[in-house]
């Protein structure tokens, strides 16, 4: 008579050909590409979180986070060359804290589809966060690089496509706005990464070119650091004018005073540096003022795919077009 072991190990033994021999014949008669789709669609609930996300309507949860990345690594798979895809990986893995991650998704959207420069602001955002300044700065400057009419016009041109229209109204000018933001932002941030790289040629060719825009809503930004970089580049004179110039807008910065006082010592004017030197000081005891620093540097966050203001069904966007594919 057999022992209960022995009958056991044989059934286990029986069970694991029988699992063999069922998985050779699905992965020869089943298309590899609809088992992954069953998996995605388990996981379609997770499909429009980061949009549910960004529009305020979903709270930060890193477990959504976490599953609707698994959701697009998934759909990546089965559509590789679908830009969506790494737009979505890339602001999860951000989220999740996965910056190299991020960066990887960015990239890999940016091969699939080069007009789509947003993705070069997104990850302006990443290399600053990291502290790579100048890299970060490289992928502002591309940014700027396409030109707002042009952004204007690839924006018209893409919200002409059937896929848009219905359930975006061809939100254009809302679609504008944010795009107006992202450039003045971008600006905003290059300056910002050349002052910390102490490059004060490329600060200044970056205000030159901002105070050019007119959509620019603080000159005295790029007033105050066109004069730093003069400053930096031993030109005092020039400097105070600059320094002037962020003055008459009203800049009211603690760092304003100390680099016209240092200007004004430079060209042996004792009095009005001492004025600029005392007022430094009192403003930054207040500590009322807008934070320069690389210390307090604030970042906004990546952005989605800047046309999509409403949240469209993205499972079954994927759905239509994997039907299309097979």
């Amino acid at each position: 008579m057999k022992k209960l072991s022995d009958i056991v190990r044989g059934l286990l033994k029986t069970s694991l050909i029988t699992y063999i021999i069922v998985g050779l014949i699905l992965s020869v008669t089943v298309d590899p590409r609809k088992i992954t789709y069953l998996r995605l669609d388990a996981l379609k609930d997770y499909a429009n979180y980061p949009l549910l996300f960004t529009a305020g309507k979903k709270p930060f949860n890193r477990h959504d986070f976490l599953y609707t990345r698994r959701y697009y690594s998934l759909a990546n798979k089965i559509l590789p060359r679908l830009n969506l895809t790494d737009d979505f990986l890339g602001f999860c893995y951000y989220h999740l804290g996965h910056d190299d991650q991020a960066i990887r998704a960015y990239q890999r959207a940016l091969k699939k589809f080069p007009h789509h420069f947003w993705h070069h602001y997104n990850l302006g955002i990443i290399q600053a966060r990291l502290k790579n300044y100048k890299k970060a700065a490289e992928h502002f400057k591309i940014f700027h690089g396409m030109g707002f009419e042009q952004m204007a016009h690839l924006l018209k041109l893409e919200m002409a496509t059937p896929t848009s229209k219905d359930p975006a109204k061809n939100s254009y000018a809302l679609s504008l706005d944010r795009y107006r933001d992202m450039y003045a932002t971008s600006y905003r941030l290059a300056v910002l990464c050349s002052v910390f790289e102490r490059d004060a040629s490329g600060t200044i060719e970056l205000c030159a070119k901002a105070l050019k825009q007119d959509f620019i809503p603080d000159p005295g930004f790029y007033y105050y650091h066109m004069g730093w970089a003069f400053l930096q580049s031993q030109k005092p004179g020039q400097a105070l004018r600059w320094f002037e110039k962020a003055n008459e807008q009203g800049l009211n910065h603690p760092d304003l005073h100390l680099y016209s006082g240092t200007a004004f010592k430079a060209l042996g004017m004792k009095n009005k540096a001492d004025y600029h030197l005392n007022m430094a000081r009192a403003l930054k005891q207040k500590k009322t003022y807008q934070k320069y620093s690389e210390q307090e540097f604030l970042l906004p966050e990546p952005v989605l795919h800047p046309q999509l203001y409403y949240v469209p069904d993205v499972n079954q966007i994927l759905v239509t077009i994997f039907n299309e594919k097979k």
